[in-house]
């Protein structure tokens, strides 16, 4: 960041339009991939869990599936988890985006945008990670359980 007053103001232009650029392709790109991937987790979810149902009441002896419908279960409830912390990750990124766009800071060097300093973030982003991922785990294991009870 210069200090010469038309250097500056040039700087300030180029990164207040960045950060808007960023919050605008931050916010659509994290809702549509954030909701494709947890409608497939619940989904798939539901579909085991109603398959389950179904085959448990097709036959005269059916198996226990209990087991198998623990997972899924345990699975949406995951998925569940991952989207309500990416819903607060995509605020949390909203916000700061939002901070680094304040129009002030193109005639003043003391609003140029800080960086984050808070981990909430980093928080909401690894808690949607491991939720998605566990979510898929469980759809692993309910899997193999479902395997397991067949044969």
């Amino acid at each position: 960041m210069s200090t010469e007053p038309d250097v500056y103001s040039k700087q300030a232009e180029a990164a207040y339009q960045l950060s808007f650029e960023l919050l605008k392709s931050a916010r659509a790109a994290q809702i549509e991939y954030g909701r494709w991937l947890v409608n497939t987790l619940w989904l798939m979810h539901s579909g085991a869990i109603v398959g389950l149902l179904f085959k448990a009441h097709a036959g005269e002896h059916p198996p226990s599936y209990s087991g198998a419908l623990f997972w899924f279960v345990a699975g949406i409830v995951s998925a569940f988890v991952a989207a309500f912390a990416a819903w607060w990750n995509f605020t949390f990124a909203a916000v700061l985006f939002h901070s680094w766009t304040d129009v002030r800071m193109l005639s003043d060097p003391k609003y140029w945008p800080q960086p984050d300093k808070g981990r909430a973030m980093k928080a909401t982003m690894w808690i949607a990670i491991v939720g998605g991922v566990g979510s898929l785990v469980c759809l692993v294991v309910g899997s193999i359980a479902v395997w397991r009870t067949w044969i």
